[in-house]
């Protein structure tokens, strides 16, 4: 069956559009936006990071976040070329999701420098304290 106009451009609708569009079709469907966000990975970095811009390589980072944290998945090495969000995947928002969703373990991470590690906890302690992120996990 051949794509609609809309569904052929969707993507190349402003972050901010596209997930407005999307809670607005997930809540007519009757479902829970922040529930999404609880069980899958992608959909909550679209919830809290709106200028996410989507490329297929994404999902194969999220379909190996969502088997670690399901325990299925023991190793894992990102091998992508700079600024392919690798990096805010894997320090930012993959600690904040599995956090979310056991909050009662423990995440270490490494870093090739100090500086590097700092911003990335602080970026991952805002994320956690901001209002996106407790709409979706609250109280954590």
């Amino acid at each position: 069956m051949a794509e609609s106009y809309f569904e052929q451009h969707f993507d190349s609708l402003p972050a901010s559009v596209q997930h407005t569009v999307r809670e607005h079709l997930l809540r007519l469907a009757g479902g829970d936006p922040d529930a999404l966000c609880r069980e899958s990975f992608l959909p909550f970095v679209r919830r809290v990071w709106p200028e996410f811009i989507h490329g297929r390589h994404h999902d194969v980072m999220a379909d190996a976040f969502e088997r670690i944290e399901k325990g299925s998945l023991k190793r894992c090495i990102i091998n992508m070329p700079p600024r392919s969000t690798k990096s805010k995947f894997t320090s930012v928002l993959f600690p904040a999701w599995f956090l979310g969703r056991h909050p009662h373990k423990k995440i270490f991470e490494g870093s090739h420098s100090v500086s590097l590690a700092m911003d990335f906890g602080r970026e991952l302690r805002n994320l956690v304290a901001g209002e996106l992120y407790q709409s979706v996990f609250p109280g954590l």
